[in-house]
């Protein structure tokens, strides 16, 4: 699918930095910048091409810019000098699209600005290139880690490690790799929308972007440099647990909703990664961080207990279990033993 634009759309476009600033370094630098360049102009495709009344119109955005960028990082992979360096294309391809994904919100941003459908918007992409939950849509990003998908890097990988190297130069083996990877990245273009056509129906791109549009365009996705900054600064974080209906408000089922400080933070995989009970790991979504832990005060308690108490306060044996809860309170260490508890059952229902 070739492609070229005038140097008058690139003037006027708007850059995404997150994904265009020279993230890529060494010997791959030149194959990634022609990657990136068809992103430049994104924000000027997403003008031209979003329908309002039409979601799917995203996936053609994605898709066109992706098979564009594949395109134009074809042509380096013949100046490409070690074998090494074509092996490790299918690792910064990878990291490539997660960063993709992580910055894309502000070229819809840019584009659409009605911030309700900007956001809408940029769930859809994101869901397209990392995957939907709900939908059980891996995403792009999900299938090229899938050892069992046919165009994955593990099966990239495998198949230049088969090449006969045997009695061959070292040109002609890098040569043969180098034929290897473009072959396989054609092949990839054609397979992928197939698998997305497949995977993710026309119907659950729209359920995507109107359960965005319910939310009044405010998204529930932590980025990665938030969960990264969560991370560093040791913040405590609450997040789904495995009963958590999406459909409620979180005050409403707090129950649900586990607290911990993040482990790790795979962007490769959008994952967030907890230390839970006998040091099992905990993964969540991108999506199941709810945001740090402020128990923010009722600044009207002590009127609600009033009330509270007032309708009770004829009752002896309920009475006589809140003085009981009064006087636990008083002791610190009673506290705590009841906070354990309520974090290990919190585990025990995550890792369930």
């Amino acid at each position: 699918m070739k492609y070229i634009k005038t140097y008058q759309s690139y003037k006027e476009s708007s850059i995404n930095e997150e994904f265009i600033g020279g993230l890529v370094k060494g010997a791959l630098s030149k194959l990634f910048q022609a990657f990136s360049a068809p992103f430049k102009d994104l924000v000027n495709d997403i003008k031209t091409m979003f329908k309002e009344e039409d979601p799917n119109s995203v996936k053609n955005i994605v898709m066109t810019n992706l098979n564009q960028a594949i395109d134009g990082a074809q042509k380096s992979i013949r100046e490409i000098k070690t074998e090494g360096d074509v092996l490790n294309i299918m690792s910064q391809f990878i990291t490539s699209l997660t960063e993709l994904a992580n910055g894309i919100g502000k070229d819809f941003e840019n584009a659409i600005k009605d911030k309700t459908k900007s956001t809408g918007a940029t769930d859809v992409a994101k869901a397209i290139i990392m995957g939907d939950e709900q939908a059980d849509w891996d995403g792009i990003v999900g299938l090229l880690s899938d050892p069992k998908y046919l165009y994955s890097k593990a099966k990239y990988e495998e198949g230049l490690s088969k090449i006969n190297a045997q009695g061959k130069g070292a040109d002609q083996v890098l040569k043969m790799k180098q034929n290897y990877a473009s072959k396989f990245f054609d092949e990839f273009q054609k397979n992928i929308t197939n698998e997305l056509n497949k995977q993710l129906s026309k119907d659950e791109i729209e359920k995507i972007y109107n359960d965005s549009l319910k939310k009044g365009g405010v998204s529930n996705k932590y980025t990665l440099e938030d969960l990264q900054k969560f991370k560093n600064d040791e913040v405590i974080v609450r997040y789904k647990l495995k009963g958590y209906d999406n459909n409620k408000k979180p005050e409403l089922q707090e129950n649900e909703i586990g607290t911990k400080k993040i482990e790790e933070v795979d962007a490769n995989r959008q994952k967030v990664i907890f230390i839970g009970k006998n040091g099992i790991r905990i993964e969540k979504n991108f999506s199941d961080i709810l945001g740090p832990e402020n128990n923010p005060q009722k600044t009207n308690v002590a009127e609600d207990l009033k009330k509270e108490l007032g309708e009770i306060k004829n009752d002896g044996e309920k009475m006589g279990m809140v003085k009981d809860l009064t006087d636990m309170i008083k002791d610190p260490n009673k506290v705590n033993l009841v906070k354990k508890f309520i974090d290990d059952q919190g585990e025990e229902k995550t890792e369930a």
